[in-house]
Parts: C-alpha cells; sequence; structure tokens
C-alpha cells in the first residue's frame, strides 16, 4: 500500500496499536497475509506516510477498513496518535466496529471489560 489509498483498494484489516506495542502487531499481520487478506501495519509504512496529513490518512485507513484490529494498552490509551485513531474506529458502524486485543488490563471508555486477549485470538 502506497501513502495513499483510494476506496476500490480497500484495505482487509488495519491494525491499530501504540509504538510500544510494534512486537505484537507484525505476527497477527503476517498470519492474515498467509490466509490472502490485505493488511495495513503503519511500521511498514512510514516512508511513504513522510509528507501525509497522518489525520487525513488514518481516519480515512480506519473508517473504510473491511475490518480493524486494536491493540488495546496503557501505552495505546496513554498516546495520542492511538487514542485519535480511537475515536476514529468507535464512530465505525456498530455491525462492523473493530476486533480488540487486549495487551493489558487498561481500561478504556468505550470498550467492553472483557475483550479478546492476545493469547486467545487465533487465525488459522
Amino acid at each position: 500500500m502506497a501513502g495513499t489509498h483510494s476506496s476500490d483498494d480497500t484495505i482487509d484489516f488495519a491494525l491499530s496499536y501504540a509504538g510500544e506495542d510494534v512486537d505484537v502487531a507484525p505476527a497477527v499481520s503476517q498470519q492474515l497475509r498467509q490466509l490472502s487478506f490485505s493488511v495495513f501495519l503503519a511500521d511498514e509504512q512510514r516512508r511513504s506516510l513522510v509528507g501525509v496529513d497522518g489525520e487525513t490518512f488514518f481516519e480515512r485507513l480506519f473508517t473504510e477498513s473491511k475490518q480493524v484490529v486494536a491493540f488495546i494498552s496503557s501505552s495505546y490509551r496513554d498516546k495520542d496518535w492511538p487514542r485519535f485513531e480511537w475515536d476514529v474506529i468507535r464512530d465505525r458502524k456498530l455491525e462492523n466496529r473493530y476486533i480488540p486485543v487486549r495487551l493489558d488490563d487498561v481500561r478504556i471508555v468505550g470498550l467492553p471489560s472483557k475483550p479478546f486477549t492476545a493469547q486467545s485470538v487465533r487465525l488459522a
């Protein structure tokens, strides 16, 4: 995926995570790709995102992606960009909002208290 994307190139899964949790997201991304899904992982796209309006890009990405996986942690709660992404994700349609993966016991307003855990998510 280049620095911008069009609606005819909809991503199957967009992964939302704090930089401190970047070690978890690539494994999930790899499993999804092995199942032939397209995946957006920001850490892989850093160069193509230089000079791009981040707010516009990520709002569109997290609104238009078929599904979003949010890796929830205290870092996610405390950092500006993940919180911005979370606000966009929470506005998605209720029937296809997001898949939460809790990395620690942080509480975030609007998130069920017992979502999936990293240990319980199996893709294949």
